[in-house]
């Protein structure tokens, strides 16, 4: 926080272990209108053991005391409003049968403003902006 004294956020290992994400990231802020980043990556939860994760850090944070109960009862509202719609459409791994997906082709282009269609090059001369060193004004 910018401009006065603020406190460590709380770290949690054996969830970053798990879900290879911390999320007091997030919920771990002094005001409500912090929490928005947090709605965001909420909304993008794609399995119930990330929301498992997100609910046991929040729970920690209120029962310690660094969130208030209005900030825990909001978290907590996203986070069943996502655990509602993971049930209705299924975590991602539901969605998303393997070998469904195929790598973009590369990419092709042509360089159309250029001669031949050849990418153009550089031709300033790196000396032009050499400093001069013998006192001149020459580099």
């Amino acid at each position: 926080m910018m401009g006065g004294k603020s406190r460590d956020r709380e770290r949690f290992p054996p969830i970053v272990e798990d879900i290879n994400e911390d999320p007091a990231r997030y919920l771990d802020v002094d005001r409500l209108s912090d929490l928005q980043l947090a709605k965001a990556r909420i909304r993008g939860i794609d399995f119930f053991q990330e929301l498992r994760a997100w609910r046991a850090v929040e729970r920690s944070l209120s029962d310690d005391g660094h969130v208030s109960e209005h900030h825990r009862s909001t978290v907590m509202e996203w986070l069943d409003e996502r655990e509602a719609e993971l049930e209705e459409i299924g975590e991602r791994d539901e969605r998303v049968e393997p070998g469904s997906r195929t790598p973009s082709p590369p990419a092709e282009y042509t360089w159309v403003d250029c001669e031949g269609g050849e990418r153009p090059t550089s031709t300033v001369d790196a000396d032009r902006y050499r400093a001069a060193t013998d006192g001149g004004e020459d580099a």
